[in-house]
């Protein structure tokens, strides 16, 4: 009688190391769920940190980043209308060039904004392309061939006056620039209905004009491949003891 009691408490005791194992399998698969969704949220405002770094200066629709520091937004968001590798192609290439440090590259809310310092495009004072800065444009032109996106370029030069025949003051020294990029492209093959080209002479500084190397930061030509910026979708997986959860 005794041995009888005995087993059926045996057989009525819960077994404690598989409840204990299902809730600590749960308990692990909530963790990693919440840490990724803190981590998708970071991102996304890293991202929102890039678009509005330099809004604070008047440029208007997004701003750029340099290189390195956009690396991770490029890894993230692609523009529609554009193959992302030919972007991350682009990117690579200017990476490498010897004055990369006078190029800026990022995905904003206008679109892709390729931005070259019109010191490396041009001489003081002058609107016509250094050959040397042919490569670069010619890189630029073989992206936007392989889309339909449209095509804005924007010249900009910082706050010093200028008085010449050709050019009475900053907004036809930046309209003539935006010009000379944009009929270089045409010597690409890129149709001339894909384009726009506008001044905006001093209007819009990335910086305040009171330094030197503000000044040289300020004076730029934006070549802009509008589109609408989006995000790479990236499934992330979870394997729990041979079991896989898709995070999404």
């Amino acid at each position: 009688m005794g041995r009888r009691k005995k087993e059926t408490k045996e057989a009525k005791r819960p077994n404690t190391f598989i409840i204990s194992y299902a809730s600590l399998s749960t308990i692990i698969l909530a963790f990693f769920i919440c840490m990724s969704s803190m981590a998708t949220i970071v991102e996304e405002k890293v991202v929102r940190g890039f678009y509005s770094i330099r809004s604070s200066f008047g440029v208007g629709g997004g701003d750029v980043a340099p290189l390195e520091e956009f690396k991770g937004a490029l890894n993230e968001y692609t523009l529609t209308g554009i193959e992302h590798e030919a972007i991350l192609q682009l990117q690579t290439f200017l990476q490498k060039h010897p004055f990369s440090e006078n190029i800026h590259l990022g995905i904003t809310k206008r679109g892709l904004i390729v931005s070259l310092g019109a010191d490396l495009l041009f001489s003081p004072g002058s609107a016509d392309l250094r050959p040397h800065t042919y490569p670069i444009l010619e890189r630029v032109a073989m992206l936007i061939s392989s889309c339909d996106n449209p095509v804005r370029i924007e010249g900009y030069t910082d706050n010093t006056p200028i008085h010449t025949p050709r050019f009475p003051s900053n907004w036809e020294l930046s309209g003539a620039r935006a010009i000379a990029v944009l009929k270089f492209f045409l010597d690409e093959g890129i149709p001339a209905k894909r384009m726009v080209a506008v001044g905006y002479g001093e209007t819009n500084p990335l910086f305040p004009n009171d330094t030197p190397e503000h000044k040289a930061k300020n004076r730029r030509v934006w070549i802009i491949l509008e589109g609408k910026p989006q995000r790479i979708k990236k499934s992330k997986a979870i394997n729990i003891r041979g079991f896989i959860f898709e995070v999404k």
